[in-house]
């Protein structure tokens, strides 16, 4: 019988990774959760079947660029002499806020718009400015590819003002 490595999360928000190895192990299937450190020196045997969870998403050090960090280069190793039960494209692609929006907007299914601004204060003013006209609820700005529910920023122009809504989740608490 073949041993599922999971690869995701190791720390206290791997319950899902932990409710997946409990299920299959309920069924007989041998499994382990593994993160970076065993991604770097563990081998899995020639029946192991891998499985990505989107949590990995975490461990990449420059998201512009995925491919030059260590983790992708690991797994792009393991790739090539193990199973993988899904695909590290289709991962990076589907955290990929506007690569996503543009897969849906393709194959036509309903879809929160994505736009890509820079860095640059004065372009996101001028974008809040323009949205409010024609969202009247505010706009919510999001990091491109995710930061697991933390930096989201809602913004609504009233009048002259911009009001904030600045949400963030710290160890289990609201900031």
């Amino acid at each position: 019988m073949s041993r599922v490595i999971i690869f995701g999360g190791k720390r206290k928000n791997a319950c899902q990774e932990q409710d997946l190895v409990d299920a299959l192990q309920r069924k007989g299937i041998e499994s382990t959760i593994w993160g970076k450190k065993e991604l770097l020196s563990g081998t899995p045997g020639d029946t192991d079947l891998f499985f990505i969870r989107n949590l990995f998403y975490s461990s990449i050090d420059d998201h512009a660029n995925p491919e030059n960090s260590r983790v992708i280069k690991q797994l792009r190793e393991l790739e090539e002499s193990t199973t993988f039960l899904n695909t590290i494209d289709g991962l990076l692609a589907v955290r990929d806020k506007l690569a996503i929006s543009r897969v849906y907007r393709d194959l036509r299914i309903p879809f929160i718009k994505a736009e890509k601004l820079t860095n640059d204060p004065n372009e996101l003013v001028k974008w809040v400015d323009e949205a409010s006209e024609r969202y009247s609820t505010g706009v919510i700005i999001k990091d491109q590819y995710g930061g697991l529910g933390k930096g989201i920023i809602k913004i609504k122009k009233q009048g002259t003002k911009y009001l904030c809504d600045v949400s963030c989740v710290v160890d289990g608490e609201q900031k």
